[in-house]
């Protein structure tokens, strides 16, 4: 019985590398940051771009705000998925 349970005879499940396995909850936070990062971030960059657009009375900073919002938005992604990956 305790073979089943890992070397220390615990009720928590082990992987084959020693390391205990995340409970659903923590996998669920790790896999809905993967979903909300990309619209957050390129909701924030269009927000402080048409507000910067507001106070100097111009029409494209929103744009250059909403790109800088999209490519980190993809870079967050991209490193969020690559330490996943590290872990599974």
């Amino acid at each position: 019985m305790a073979d089943e349970q890992g070397d220390q005879g615990t009720s928590e499940p082990v992987k084959q590398n020693g390391k205990p396995e995340k409970s659903l909850w923590v996998q669920y936070g790790e896999y809905s940051h993967l979903a909300l990062v990309l619209p957050v971030g390129v909701g924030i960059g269009w927000f402080f771009g048409s507000w910067i657009d507001g106070k100097m009375n111009t029409h494209w900073i929103q744009w250059v705000g909403l790109l800088f919002g999209l490519v980190s938005g993809f870079w967050e992604l991209i490193r969020a998925t690559k330490k996943l990956n590290r872990e599974n």
